[in-house]
């Protein structure tokens, strides 16, 4: 039986936001002892772009690569082992990970060009063959409050007109009155069109259509790309000539689509423009009108009283609203607060980190044979703006438990010392949906798959039973249910 190994995610069907920690485990299973240099697992944030393009040179066409791709935290530690050889018994391991989410990053986002992608990864170091891996991607969102955006709330009013022919036809004008609102939405909120389509050509229309266009547009080496996708649409039918159609509260509703921003991301900007037309057939072009609208991920206040919990969807819990705020400590695990500045090469392993103990509020780390909750270090002084029985070390950033020397921001163990086989998925900490801090009041949302549905993802797993769904990869988006 060969050596196998997976990632398991406590919540992998959420939407995680800056800030907020990831925690899961490694489970391997071998059947002979392993000579190895460690269990270690892997965080990743980052933006990819590629494309090509035909262009001459000289009298033949060549095609030529444009790609970037931008890095938001790389990080690594060992579960089990440091680095140096041993061997790793034969049986069933799982080994417990978190690791806390810088506080900026872009969301996940997948289009044909350009994507921004959060993954772990769970490596069996081995010094004289190809790791054994396997990865797992997450899905991750920026907050963007509809209510911080000047205008979004404001209505749109046009009107458009067009002749088909010249004047000396004398044929009347296809002409659009157009109301809209606001232009500020989530995911799960409908967008309702007031409309008057009136034909006083000489030809019937073929249909009027409202539609919402996500166009995508990346950037590298000193050009840029852009594709389109039409993400809602609806449509009436045919308007003999002389007659009219009216649009009425005619509701679209938004799919789950990524924020209109993506924080930090210098390589792939997303729009979304509403677009309303009256396509009157043939050789003649399309009477339009259109203009850009907003997605957020926190809908507008007076949006708030229409919201409804969905039972059975997958989704945060609001906080408590009488929890007061407590200072940000770091999950268990080794994490630095400048994720640039850990050593990422092979051969450089990272202190290991005590495994919590049972029962123990998250953050706290515990040593070999630690009572349930138990303060490994109680005499030493605390970090200032920590909260009791978080330790801090001289020099450590608030928060962070460490030891005398220790790197700043590292927890340390005694030398040589290795986490045992934790036994079990450490008590993940309390998730919610952070919009709701803000707004009390408001039902948290759910977490749906993109409209597009999943991409497909090429898996780094060399063994044939690692992580078979992993090949395709579907971002999920905060999505609101409405009245």
């Amino acid at each position: 039986m060969p050596t196998n190994i997976n990632v398991i995610l406590d919540h992998p069907d959420i939407v995680y936001f800056p800030g907020q920690t990831i925690t899961g485990r490694i489970e391997l299973s071998n059947t002979s002892p392993k000579n190895c240099r460690g269990v270690r697992v892997k965080f990743k944030g980052y933006s990819n772009v590629h494309w090509t393009e035909s262009e001459d040179e000289g009298d033949k066409k060549v095609t030529k690569d444009y790609s970037s791709n931008e890095s938001y935290y790389n990080t690594k530690y060992y579960v089990w082992g440091n680095g140096s050889e041993t061997n790793l018994p034969p049986g069933n391991h799982t080994f417990n990970f978190s690791f806390m989410l810088p506080p900026s990053l872009p969301s996940s986002f997948e289009s044909e060009h350009g994507k921004v992608r959060h993954e772990v990864s769970a490596e069996l170091d081995l010094p004289m063959a190809s790791d054994k891996k396997c990865k797992k991607f997450v899905s991750v969102s920026s907050l963007y409050d509809l209510n911080t955006i000047p205008g979004v709330n404001s209505p749109v009013q046009r009107n458009e007109t067009k002749h088909l022919c010249c004047w000396c036809c004398k044929s009347g004008p296809m002409s659009i009155v157009l109301n809209i609102e606001k232009t500020g939405f989530v995911s799960g909120e409908s967008m309702s069109i007031n409309a008057e389509c009136t034909n006083m050509s000489n030809r019937c229309m073929n249909k009027t259509k409202a539609k919402i266009v996500q166009t995508v547009t990346c950037y590298a080496e000193g050009k840029s790309k852009s594709s389109t996708r039409t993400v809602a649409s609806l449509e009436h039918p045919s308007i003999p000539e002389g007659e009219s159609d009216i649009w009425s509260r005619e509701l679209l509703k938004i799919p789950p689509l990524a924020p209109s921003e993506l924080p930090g991301c210098k390589n792939i900007r997303i729009e979304y423009t509403f677009q309303f037309s009256m396509d009157p057939g043939g050789m003649a072009f399309d009477l339009e009108i259109d203009f850009p609208i907003t997605i957020g991920t926190i809908p507008l206040r007076n949006a708030h009283q229409n919201i409804m919990v969905l039972p059975g969807r997958i989704g945060y819990p609001a906080p408590p609203a009488a929890v007061p705020e407590v200072p940000v400590v770091p999950p268990v695990g080794l994490v630095a607060p400048d994720p640039d500045s850990q050593p990422v090469d092979d051969k450089t392993p990272l202190y290991p980190s005590y495994p919590p103990a049972p029962g123990a509020p998250p953050g706290y780390p515990s040593g070999p044979g630690a009572q349930p909750g138990y303060n490994p270090s109680p005499s030493a002084p605390f970090a200032p703006g920590t909260s009791p029985g978080y330790p801090g070390a001289p020099g450590a950033p608030p928060g962070y438990p460490g030891a005398p020397g220790a790197p700043p921001g590292y927890p340390s163990a005694p030398p040589g010392y290795s986490p045992p086989h934790a036994g079990g998925a450490a008590p993940p900490a309390p998730l919610y949906f952070p919009g709701c801090v803000n707004y009390p009041d408001m039902p948290a949302p759910s977490y749906d798959e993109c409209v597009f549905g999943p991409h497909k993802i090429t898996n780094v797993s060399d063994d044939e039973n690692n992580d078979k769904t992993g090949g395709e990869f579907a971002p999920r988006y905060v999505t609101y249910g409405f009245m």
